[in-house]
């Protein structure tokens, strides 16, 4: 496979794993995190060995179920090469971003909070490292709750912001409106926004820089 994309120039950056973890318990012990270290290095090296385009491409790696704090970013070993760098993915905090349960209001004390403590994490284990990092997947489920969501929004994206990081927004398939509808953000039939208020404050957080410091 990289062979064949060898001709393919920077535009092109290859990825290894996603949310790497024993999927049968959704755990990841040391073990795991030893295995991870060693197959993150050896793609990095079999990439490389194919010369060409290759030597310089954008190569993605990611952590034990590509979290950013406790045994994942404690055990997480970064491969020495100049043009790797790792994913995180971030559905926080859970309870309101990542569930299908009737948690909908954004609670602008401890779910700040739990951003805050999120983002120093991945301040703390990579970026002070000197680890390149971003968010490779970031969303929140709508419960017809934009405005809610707006919130949250407005809090995650500014403090990706204020340390520089790039994030990447989930889609997924098209499943309607509502808590079913899973991270889709796009009728990918018509294109057009799933839930255009909240997609459209987002475009204008960045268009306008209308960042917020926390």
């Amino acid at each position: 496979l990289v062979e064949n994309l060898n001709s393919y120039d920077d535009k092109l950056a290859i990825s290894f794993c996603s949310e790497p973890r024993d999927y049968s318990d959704n755990l990841v012990d040391e073990e795991a995190c030893d295995v991870l270290n060693t197959i993150n290095l050896e793609f990095v090296r079999m990439v490389r060995s194919t010369g060409g385009n290759n030597l310089y491409r954008k190569l993605v790696i990611t952590t034990g179920w590509s979290r950013c704090s406790g045994l994942s970013a404690d055990k997480f070993e970064m491969v020495n090469d100049d043009y790797t760098f790792v994913r995180i993915h971030l559905y926080e905090p859970g309870s309101f971003a990542n569930s299908k349960t009737e948690e909908v209001i954004f609670d602008e004390v401890s779910h700040q909070l739990k951003l805050v403590e999120c983002f120093k994490n991945i301040k703390d284990n990579f970026i002070d490292e000197g680890i390149p990092v971003y968010l490779g997947e970031f969303g929140c489920r709508p419960k017809d709750n934009d405005e809610e969501r707006i919130k949250w929004a407005k809090c995650y994206l500014s403090l990706a912001n204020s340390y520089n990081i790039k994030c990447f927004i989930w889609d997924t398939e098209n499943k309607g409106s509502g808590i079913e509808n899973s991270f889709a953000i796009l009728n990918k039939q018509k294109l057009e926004w799933l839930n255009p208020l909240f997609m459209n404050y987002i475009l204008d957080m960045y268009k306008n820089n209308s960042f917020v410091e926390y």
